[in-house]
Protein backbone atom coordinates (compact mmCIF):
# COMPACT_ATOMS: atom_id res chain seq x y z
CA UNK A 1 0.00 0.00 0.00
CA UNK A 2 1.41 3.00 -0.83
CA UNK A 3 1.83 6.13 1.50
CA UNK A 4 1.03 9.69 0.96
CA UNK A 5 3.51 12.15 0.90
CA UNK A 6 1.84 14.20 4.41
CA UNK A 7 2.23 10.58 6.08
CA UNK A 8 5.59 10.49 5.17
CA UNK A 9 6.50 13.96 6.40
CA UNK A 10 4.32 13.27 9.67
CA UNK A 11 5.99 10.08 10.59
CA UNK A 12 9.71 11.78 9.95
CA UNK A 13 8.64 14.92 12.44
CA UNK A 14 7.86 12.09 14.71
CA UNK A 15 10.83 10.11 14.71
CA UNK A 16 13.15 13.40 14.82
CA UNK A 17 10.89 14.46 17.82
CA UNK A 18 11.47 11.06 19.29
CA UNK A 19 15.35 10.68 18.14
CA UNK A 20 15.52 14.06 19.75
CA UNK A 21 13.93 13.53 23.19
CA UNK A 22 15.68 10.39 23.18
CA UNK A 23 18.87 11.31 23.44
CA UNK A 24 18.54 14.94 24.64
CA UNK A 25 20.79 13.84 27.86
CA UNK A 26 23.56 13.26 25.22
CA UNK A 27 23.36 16.33 22.81
CA UNK A 28 25.63 18.97 23.62
CA UNK A 29 24.65 22.16 23.92
CA UNK A 30 25.98 23.43 20.74
CA UNK A 31 23.51 20.77 19.30
CA UNK A 32 20.72 22.14 21.44
CA UNK A 33 21.59 25.48 19.93
CA UNK A 34 21.66 24.85 16.37
CA UNK A 35 18.54 22.13 17.10
CA UNK A 36 16.48 25.53 18.04
CA UNK A 37 17.70 27.88 15.46
CA UNK A 38 17.38 25.47 12.34
CA UNK A 39 13.73 24.35 13.99
CA UNK A 40 12.94 28.28 14.53
CA UNK A 41 13.68 29.00 11.11
CA UNK A 42 10.81 26.79 10.04
CA UNK A 43 7.91 28.60 11.47
CA UNK A 44 6.83 32.03 10.71
CA UNK A 45 7.84 35.05 12.84
CA UNK A 46 4.00 35.42 15.01
CA UNK A 47 4.42 31.52 15.75
CA UNK A 48 8.41 31.73 16.46
CA UNK A 49 7.69 34.78 18.85
CA UNK A 50 5.02 32.54 21.07
CA UNK A 51 7.40 29.46 20.81
CA UNK A 52 11.04 31.33 21.01
CA UNK A 53 9.42 33.81 23.95
CA UNK A 54 12.18 33.98 26.52
CA UNK A 55 15.03 32.39 24.09
CA UNK A 56 18.76 32.81 23.98
CA UNK A 57 21.63 30.93 23.22
CA UNK A 58 23.72 32.60 26.23
CA UNK A 59 21.86 29.67 28.25
CA UNK A 60 23.59 27.56 29.90
CA UNK A 61 23.52 23.68 29.29
CA UNK A 62 21.05 22.51 31.81
CA UNK A 63 18.87 25.60 30.77
CA UNK A 64 18.99 24.63 27.31
CA UNK A 65 17.93 21.39 28.11
CA UNK A 66 14.86 22.48 29.85
CA UNK A 67 14.07 24.25 27.01
CA UNK A 68 14.20 21.70 24.33
CA UNK A 69 12.04 19.65 26.25
CA UNK A 70 9.13 22.39 26.20
CA UNK A 71 9.99 23.54 23.05
CA UNK A 72 10.26 20.40 21.01
CA UNK A 73 7.04 19.20 21.43
CA UNK A 74 5.02 22.60 20.64
CA UNK A 75 7.37 22.65 17.66
CA UNK A 76 6.49 19.33 16.60
CA UNK A 77 2.90 19.49 17.19
CA UNK A 78 2.79 23.32 15.01
CA UNK A 79 4.84 21.59 12.61
CA UNK A 80 2.10 18.48 11.99
CA UNK A 81 -0.81 20.68 12.39
CA UNK A 82 0.76 22.39 9.69
CA UNK A 83 1.29 19.68 7.05
CA UNK A 84 -2.53 18.43 7.58
CA UNK A 85 -3.68 21.30 6.96
CA UNK A 86 -1.82 21.56 3.48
Amino acid sequence: MAVSYVELVRRRLEDRHSNIMGNLEQLTDTHLRFTVRIFGDCIDEEKRKELLAGYTEYRNDSELREFVMVFLPSYTEYAIAELMEK
